[in-house]
């Protein structure tokens, strides 16, 4: 599913900015978040978007059946691109 990659990716940008930022948490996305956020990083609108792709992206890996359309599918894949670009191009605080 192209928006599972796009969800990878985003992952592996924060993973990036938090070894910039010698952030030493390894294993819990949400703590990384929490992390940049903290140290002024990335934004409110930032965070919630994070946690909102987060929510979705889990419901699709644990559900049963999840139908999502292919116009959702497009702006959640498209979504999560911007928001690792935005985090991947923010100077270190």
């Amino acid at each position: 599913m192209p928006f599972l990659d796009a969800w990878r990716d985003l992952e592996l940008i924060i993973f990036d900015k938090a070894r910039e930022l010698n952030i030493r948490e390894k294993h819990s996305i949400r703590k990384i978040v929490n992390s940049l956020y903290d140290k002024g990083v990335i934004e409110p609108i930032e965070k919630n978007l994070f946690e909102k792709l987060r929510i979705l992206r889990n419901e699709a890996l644990h559900a049963r059946r999840f139908d999502i359309s292919f116009i959702d599918a497009v702006t959640y894949a498209h979504t999560a691109k911007k928001l690792a670009e935005s985090i991947k191009i923010k100077n270190n605080k």
